[in-house]
Order: C-alpha cells, then structure tokens, then sequence
C-alpha cells in the first residue's frame, strides 16, 4: 500500500491533457455540425470550432490546475492511496509463471511439407 498527497501539478501537462480531450470532442462536433449544414465552409468551421474548444479547455484547466498549486499546500492537498493489484490467478493445468507459446505473442509459420507429391 503506497499513500501519496498530492499538492502540487504541473500546467502544462494539465492544459495538453485538457486540450486534447477538448479538441477532439469540439472537433467532433463542429464537423458534425459541418456535416449537417451540407457546406464545405461548415466542415473546416466545425474543424476551426475543435481548435477553440480544445485552446479554451487547456487554459480553463491550467488556471484550474494554478489555482489548486496556491491552494493545496495550504490546505492540505488531495491524499491518494494506491494498492498493488493481487497476483493473477492461473487456469487450470498452468504452472505460476510459465507462459504458452512465444512471449511475443506472434506464432511462427507452419513448416512445409516435406513430401510434397506432384503429378
């Protein structure tokens, strides 16, 4: 069991996170939205109506995330608990540890025939 308090994030990270999500679901929609006016100016708007939701998203979580950095070492930040998540049960017939077939999970080509009969 690993306890962490975390009073401190990083803009940044939190306004690209912020951005993505913002943009693909504003860009989804201003396409669709696009799509239904039937005009091609209504697509790259929809596209345009993405880039906005998406730059208005980051900076609303940034000033979020800045406001929580002043206030959280105050008030004593957001504790979070973390558990390692208990061993794997094996099926039936399988020794602990011991995998089938190749790591890598990629089978190999069957090999040819070797007495291949033409006539």
């Amino acid at each position: 069991m690993y306890n962490y308090t975390l009073t401190r994030l990083h803009c940044g990270a939190v306004f690209k996170m912020a951005f993505a999500s913002g943009a693909a679901i504003g860009g989804a929609g201003g396409i669709l939205l696009g799509l239904v006016e039937r005009s091609a100016v209504g697509v790259f708007g929809g596209a345009f109506l993405g880039l906005a939701c998406g730059l208005v998203a980051g900076a609303a979580a940034a000033a979020a995330a800045a406001v929580f950095n002043l206030l959280a070492p105050v008030l004593g930040g957001v504790a979070v608990r973390l558990e390692p998540v208990p061993a794997a049960e094996t099926a039936p017939g399988e020794q602990a540890g011991e995998t089938s077939g190749d790591p890598s999970g990629v089978s190999p080509d069957p090999p040819p025939p070797s007495s291949a009969v033409r006539g």
